[in-house]
């Protein structure tokens, strides 16, 4: 188990290798980051739109979308 400062956070030490680890792990990358913003902007567009051609209003909307899970609303695009 790693050593933790005495208010439980972990050491300047280990902030640095674990920020060093995620900057080598692909996922983490600029153009992934960038790949899965686009991809959520869609999503989420595309079901504003949905929900618009519905007759929701803009408030309504973003009431429900501001509730929505990541899970949920790639589940909602999905099969809408």
């Amino acid at each position: 188990m790693p050593t933790l400062h005495r208010h439980g956070h972990a050491t300047p030490a280990q902030g640095r290798r674990a920020a060093a680890a995620r900057r080598q792990c692909p996922a983490h990358s600029p153009d992934a980051t960038a790949a899965e913003h686009e991809r959520a902007h869609e999503v989420v567009r595309r079901i504003f739109d949905q929900l618009a051609d519905r007759g929701d209003s803009p408030t309504e909307i973003v009431d429900y979308l501001s509730g929505m899970t990541d899970r949920f609303a790639l589940d909602y695009a999905a099969g809408n």
